[in-house]
């Protein structure tokens, strides 16, 4: 089953040094079970901010609701947390200069990077000094 990936670039140097991040897009498991602990692990902070807040407002909101609809209204944020995560992620990433750099479609992480190495060649004469 073939998943989304995308690579962020963020330049260094004079010399023209690449650094290149791959991530998988889509829901993220981590974020949904651990909501802001998950962004603090991966150093994303905005991101924890966000989640935290979210997670915060749920649970002023179940402990209101009482027992069936306190579950309920987890089980929304956790969600809501598993689909924003990434988005949240892309705004931290920007905030450190990483820019968008490619979107591939492909079974697994290693067959993303294979793929995208092999575009970055069709496109710069030095393909192998960003990777």
């Amino acid at each position: 089953m073939a998943g989304t990936f995308v690579a962020y670039r963020r330049w260094r140097g004079h010399d023209g040094r690449a650094e290149t991040l791959v991530l998988k897009d889509g829901f993220v498991w981590g974020a949904a079970l651990f909501g802001p602990l998950w962004a603090m692990y991966h150093g994303r902070w905005r991101a924890a901010a966000a989640l935290g807040l979210g997670w915060a407002v749920a649970g002023g909101f179940a402990s209101l609701a009482g027992n069936p609809a306190g579950s309920l209204i987890y089980m929304i944020v956790a969600y809501w947390s598993g689909m924003s995560a990434r988005g949240l992620e892309a705004l931290w990433l920007n905030d450190q200069d990483w820019r968008l750099d490619n979107v591939i479609l492909a079974r697994n992480l290693d067959v993303a990077e294979a793929q995208m190495i092999a575009d970055d060649a069709s496109r710069f004469v030095d393909a192998e000094r960003r990777w």
